[in-house]
């Protein structure tokens, strides 16, 4: 993890993680079409929002807890963001 993020489970949203998931990316093993990803926007309610947040939050917990020495490594790009109104 980069030096800000370093110890956290999750980190707020940057130009520079997503540069890193992206560059990520690119060391993908096999056929790209294997990979699951993607960008969704959504009008949320407040309650809504915390709700994904904490989501996104225990499945990063569970993607820490699964790691296994010696296995085969993926990597797991996240991001929850309240959209600037004026964009």
């Amino acid at each position: 993890m980069s030096g800000s993020c370093r110890g956290r489970i999750s980190c707020g949203p940057s130009e520079t993680t997503s540069r890193r998931a992206a560059d990520e990316f690119e060391l993908l093993e096999g056929d790209p079409s294997t990979a699951v990803s993607g960008v969704l926007r959504a009008r949320l309610r407040p309650e809504d929002a915390r709700r994904f947040e904490r989501r996104l939050e225990k499945l990063v917990q569970d993607f820490l807890a699964a790691d296994a020495a010696g296995e085969r490594e993926f990597v797991f790009a996240n991001a929850l963001f309240a959209r600037r109104s004026d964009a």
